[in-house]
């Protein structure tokens, strides 16, 4: 049986709403979704011949620093890092899911493309692709080898993707766990 340890980082927290929009923050809206993808991810049949232990950054409304997110991924040795976001646009039209990851970093890229191969499903219309980015989640989970990636699951302040709705986060978090189970179970 292939174990992993998965760490998931719901955005933003406590203090810190991360995007707002109609009274809607994305602190509120990135915790249900990570918390059913780590239950997706911890489910696995056992003909699948796949364990996945699944660690949280933070499972309420709390402010958790950047340095300590990246500190419970490198603790743990996490086999991947997987932090959960919500775009916004000021002309409130812009809609499509985003994955970043670090430059140079291969084993991301890899996890970045197994993930995009499902990803169109959450709100179907446009991948906007994966992206390379200097986050400090990113840059510092790669110097420990750490595959991560960043998901924009889709923009907070489009009115035509509800993104606050059960049935989208449900759809969000299955989406990303297939994804990363496609990873895992092809790691050599």
């Amino acid at each position: 049986m292939k174990k992993y340890t998965i760490v998931i980082d719901p955005g933003h927290g406590g203090k810190d709403p991360g995007a707002v929009y109609a009274g809607y923050k994305e602190k509120d809206i990135v915790l249900p979704i990570a918390l059913y993808l780590g239950g997706f991810l911890s489910y696995t049949p056992h003909e699948v011949n796949l364990e996945i232990n699944c660690v949280y950054t933070r499972t309420a409304d709390i402010y958790v620093p950047l340095r300590d997110r990246v500190f419970i991924a490198n603790n743990v040795k996490a086999d991947a890092f997987i932090s959960i976001h919500l775009n916004a646009s000021p002309k409130h039209n812009a809609k499509g899911e985003e994955i970043w990851i670090y430059p140079g970093s291969i084993k991301s890229v890899k996890l970045a493309d197994s993930i995009a191969t499902y990803i169109d499903e959450i709100v179907p219309g446009k991948f906007r692709g994966i992206k390379e980015g200097n986050f400090y989640v990113l840059r510092e989970t790669a110097k420990k080898k750490i595959p991560a990636v960043l998901i924009e699951v889709g923009f907070i302040d489009n009115p035509n993707t509800p993104l606050h709705c059960f049935n989208i986060q449900i759809r969000a978090a299955f989406v990303i766990a297939t994804g990363i189970k496609k990873y895992l179970l092809n790691i050599e």
